[in-house]
């Protein structure tokens, strides 16, 4: 399933590596938060939503519409 996070992290160009040092965490962690295997912290998701500047209501719920299916406009 791929998260809002994951999406806007795409969008601006932020990687695992990169998000992992923001954030201070590992690069697995970040992964497995990002492709919503792993449900953050409630300190990591407010980290994650200041960094990738939204709401941290948008990083709890899936993507809807076409970037969804990784369909490019």
């Amino acid at each position: 399933m791929l998260t809002k996070g994951r999406l806007k992290a795409l969008q601006c160009g932020l990687g695992c590596k990169v998000l992992a040092r923001m954030l201070g965490i590992s690069e697995t962690y970040v992964s497995s938060v990002l492709s919503g295997r792993v449900r953050p912290s409630q300190n990591v998701l407010k980290r994650l939503a200041e960094v990738l500047e939204l709401p941290e209501e948008e990083l709890q719920g899936p993507v809807e519409g076409p970037a969804a299916s990784g369909q490019r406009s």
